[in-house]
């Protein structure tokens, strides 16, 4: 059993050490270096999660809610403006895909579809990192 837990750390370590986990890990260093950014980003995580609860318990009167979502929305503009932040998102994204695609391999191992196990197209566009 410990072998299956230690492959399971080595793909980890794999993906952590590969072209997008590098990318990643470097685009968190920066963010992690920078205040602005990181304040920017929490102001408007804030922002987005209070208007979400406020949505949810019903607290906020359609007006409220355009008016906060406007607000929002600048907000999200802003932090797009910011490269570091655009950045890092973007990293992060790329290496989520990554993983899903690895993830989506070792799920068609699992089931026996070794068609669909060596990483390339599945015919289905919710798996898909993109076209190459």
């Amino acid at each position: 059993m410990n072998t299956v837990f230690d492959k399971a750390r080595d793909l980890a370590t794999a993906l952590l050490e590969s072209e997008a986990g590098k990318k990643v890990n470097d685009a968190r260093y920066i963010f992690d270096g920078d205040e602005e950014a990181q304040k920017q980003l929490f102001e408007y995580s804030n922002f987005r999660t209070t208007l979400e609860t406020g949505i949810q318990n019903g607290s906020l009167s359609e007006e409220e809610i355009d008016a906060q979502v406007k607000i929002l929305d600048q907000m999200g503009a802003e932090l797009n403006k910011n490269q570091i932040v655009a950045d890092m998102v973007r990293a992060e994204d790329q290496f989520n895909k990554f993983v899903g695609q690895v993830m989506n391999v070792f799920n068609a191992t699992l089931s026996g579809d070794s068609e669909n196990s060596s990483g390339g197209c599945t015919g289905s566009c919710s798996t898909c990192g993109g076209c190459h």
